[in-house]
């Protein structure tokens, strides 16, 4: 609660100067405002979508019909989390571009995150991928259990690609395509 009249002041204080046509803003003025605009972003932010945060804790329901906690993800893989809707064709594009790549995947564990209500379509989804999950193990579709995607899904696009390193940590979220090059450098930071 202490952040929000601070936030409201810094807010309307660079409203304040950009109200100020006659006067041009100096560098300093605007390096501040822009410091002052990137702070308000960041806190818009969900905590654990935040570059840096630590993998929360987490039930999911995997299409095996088991629950798996991320206590269960190997503790020297990296670590994709992808939101998706199983209905998707571009999150069914997503996992066979995975897929081509599961070679170079082998220490990574791929977990596919729908909410609740879509663990009925999660057979559709590993079938319109050709995803054999028993052959790729490291490959997990599943649905929340806990309620955590609501906490970390940003509605930017779907799928969400959230990419942890081995020591679980958030490095960058990646919308709608997958870029192996991307994903490649932030599981190995």
């Amino acid at each position: 609660m202490k952040k929000l009249p601070l936030l409201v002041l810094l807010t309307l204080l660079s409203l304040h100067v950009f109200s100020q046509k006659k006067k041009k803003l100096t560098l300093e003025e605007q390096v501040a405002i822009a410091k002052i605009q990137e702070q308000q972003a960041k806190e818009l932010q969900k905590p654990l979508t935040i570059t840096g945060a630590k993998l929360p804790t987490f039930q999911v329901r995997t299409s095996a019909d088991k629950i798996m906690q991320e206590t269960e993800i190997p503790k020297d893989h990296s670590l994709l989390v992808i939101l998706f809707n199983p209905t998707c064709d571009h999150c069914v594009k997503a996992c066979k571009t995975l897929l081509q790549h599961q070679a170079s995947l082998m220490q990574t564990t791929v977990l596919f995150m729908c909410i609740k209500d879509y663990w009925a379509d999660l057979p559709l989804f590993i079938k319109d991928a050709d995803l054999h999950v028993e052959k790729n193990p490291q490959f997990i579709v599943s649905a929340d259990h806990s309620d955590i995607a609501k906490d970390l899904f940003n509605y930017n696009g779907i799928p969400q690609i959230m990419i942890y390193n081995k020591e679980k940590v958030l490095q960058k979220i990646l919308y709608q395509q997958v870029n192996m090059d991307s994903i490649f450098t932030y599981i190995a930071k």
